[in-house]
């Protein structure tokens, strides 16, 4: 008896999942089937094999071929999967909100604080502001905060001598009326003239950019010694992706 597979179509290097199989049931082949195994060359699972890897399928008798919607809801099938686990949540959301906050943080450098008036006497480097006469000045600077975040705390690098003052203020004007919302209002504690951090809380006011503008002022004097201004931070918390 012939062997089966000399007369099907397999071929060299083939995928294992291309071996010569019986004929479908139901399937009219095109002639009468050949030779003891009763396989017809046209169906042979062997030509169908190399039919889908040269990428021709047509007018084969595949039950199971993949067509173009099949791999089509396979792939909203997939995206649906990631949706529901929110490991995706943007592909259909305008808004990538987290489970939980995250934090934020705006730092403002020294040389973003504006004098309050040419009468002011200072002197400004890249890490410092400080008076340069014995008197009393003060500087203000915006602080450009994300839309709908909540503010934490405002920190500070600076160092202050004994006797003198050091005046902290956060602020939201409000734009309709002009009219100040003091957030911060406090005296910074002597440092002995060392540079050292303090932070303080901005009572998780909510940002509203539509209404107010924010704006950190420094008010300082040099008589004992020279009080200085380092840096400024701010720590906020947001909840979306466009915070």
């Amino acid at each position: 008896m012939p062997n089966c597979f000399s007369i099907s179509l397999m071929k060299p290097n083939l995928p294992p999942f291309c071996r010569t199989e019986p004929r479908p049931a139901g399937l009219s082949p095109p002639m009468a089937p050949r030779g003891p195994c009763a396989f017809e060359p046209r169906w042979s699972p062997a030509l169908v094999c190399a039919k889908i890897i040269g990428g021709n399928t047509e007018g084969l008798p595949m039950k199971n071929a993949i067509s173009s919607k099949a791999a089509f809801f396979a792939a909203g099938g997939f995206a649906a999967a990631l949706f529901i686990t929110g490991a995706a949540h943007a592909i259909t959301d305008t808004l990538f909100r987290y489970s939980s906050p995250k934090v934020g943080y705006l730092s403002i450098n020294n040389a973003e604080f504006a004098p309050e008036s040419q009468l002011v006497e200072y002197s400004r480097t890249s890490s410092s502001l400080k008076l340069t006469v014995s008197d009393m000045g003060c500087f203000y600077a915006t602080a450009h905060i994300p839309e709908g975040a909540t503010l934490a705390s405002l920190g500070l690098w600076y160092s202050k001598f004994d006797g003198t003052t050091f005046h902290l203020g956060f602020d939201a004007l409000k734009q309709s009326t002009n009219s100040l919302i003091n957030l911060v209002a406090t005296e910074a504690a002597s440092t002995g003239g060392a540079r050292k951090f303090a932070s303080f809380s901005l009572l998780n006011a909510k940002v509203d950019n539509a209404h107010l503008n924010y704006m950190l002022t420094i008010c300082m004097e040099s008589t004992t010694g020279e009080n200085t201004l380092y840096d400024a931070r701010i720590t906020y918390t947001y909840n979306n992706a466009g915070d």
